[in-house]
């Protein structure tokens, strides 16, 4: 028996391979671009479809799809999330019509060159991590109706892996750096100025940094707090968590801290007090144990499922706590599970919860 396969790339002749959305009626809005079926590795878009104007690009629209490059005409006013990521392009045009970029919109690329259009007031997060911009163009800050506010990063597209984020630019000192902002982007090392006050969640998730640099603190107006971790962007999928840094406690893991990191083991020390919500979501913890000092463990903090990865497989959890938790929010398990002990009734597999 021959067997062949069939993709929506390389369906039809380029003029007729752009895909529209379509309304509610079923017509076709040919305001919007939805996806690609053609071959080109080097597109133009066109500015208008039937008499009507392109104005945005949808979600996902060209998602995965190896295009080396793309012109998008005047009149587009959006590109949607995920419209570019992962195409392998190396070079793109902007219109100066582009209002809003969103998130993840080029992420995943090759770019080595970036321009972006005064006319646009907003960049989703991550919009342009993992490509290869030079350093004079690796750090994406925020937009606004105003312009650029270079107090806040919102995504890095650099090729350095080794990077000093710099504290000012254009005379404005850098205070935010916002939710995943550096996630993924492969650094080995990276200096944070003193003058972030604010660190989001994800920030620098799943990268390669040394044990050293690994643990990224929670930053305040007054500085460094030592006692909270936001972001774990380490190498190691063998995790110490320590117990302290610079002679202050750890007492919080933040959500969302080692969030899809892909660690396999992790210790947590005595004197940890909370664990917020997802913390350890999307980890490849096969062991666990809750040291006494735990009072707080946040929804879906060790969440166990099996997706696209096995993740968080563990089928017994040592807790040294004598506080009776809920386990169903923070597993993902089924009915009522809040207890010291016991085992927690699960669609993946019962987990048994013992003190020792």
């Amino acid at each position: 028996m021959s067997t062949f396969s069939l993709s929506l790339q390389n369906l039809f002749d380029e003029d007729q391979a752009f895909i529209y959305a379509k309304n509610n009626d079923g017509s076709f809005d040919y305001s919007v671009i939805a996806g690609y079926a053609g071959s080109s590795k080097n597109l133009v878009l066109p500015s208008s479809k039937n008499g009507v104007l392109l104005k945005e690009i949808g979600n996902q629209a060209f998602r995965s799809i190896k295009i080396d490059t793309v012109v998008i005409p005047n009149g587009v006013e959006v590109i949607g999330k995920q419209a570019f990521e992962y195409c392998g392009l190396q070079s793109i045009s902007l219109p100066s019509t582009l209002k809003t970029i969103n998130e993840y919109a080029f992420s995943g690329n090759k770019l080595t060159s970036l321009s972006i259009p005064t006319s646009v007031t907003f960049i989703g997060r991550r919009a342009f991590n993992q490509n290869s911009l030079p350093d004079s163009e690796a750090y994406i800050y925020k937009r606004t109706s105003s312009g650029i506010d270079y107090s806040t990063i919102v995504s890095y597209g650099g090729a350095s892996r080794s990077i000093t984020i710099p504290a000012i630019k254009n005379g404005v000192t850098l205070k935010t750096i916002v939710n995943a902002s550096f996630y993924e982007s492969n650094l080995t090392s990276v200096v944070i100025p003193d003058t972030v006050t604010s660190i989001e969640m994800l920030a620098f998730n799943n990268n390669k940094l040394p044990d050293s640099d690994a643990f990224i603190y929670k930053r305040t107006a007054s500085g460094i707090d030592y006692s909270t971790i936001v972001s774990y962007g380490g190498a190691n999928k063998q995790v110490n968590v320590p117990a302290s840094k610079n002679g202050v406690a750890l007492r919080t893991i933040d959500r969302y801290a080692f969030y899809q990191t892909y660690i396999t083991s992790v210790t947590l020390p005595e004197g940890l007090k909370t664990i917020n919500n997802s913390a350890f979501e999307l980890c490849y913890l096969d062991e666990l144990t809750i040291p006494s000092t735990v009072t707080s463990i946040g929804t879906n903090a060790f969440k166990k499922i099996f997706s696209w990865g096995n993740f968080n497989s563990f089928d017994q959890i040592i807790n040294k706590s004598s506080t009776a938790f809920n386990w169903t929010s923070i597993t993902g398990g089924i009915g009522n599970n809040t207890f010291v002990t016991g085992t927690i009734t699960h669609p993946y597999g019962n987990i048994i919860v013992k003190s020792s």
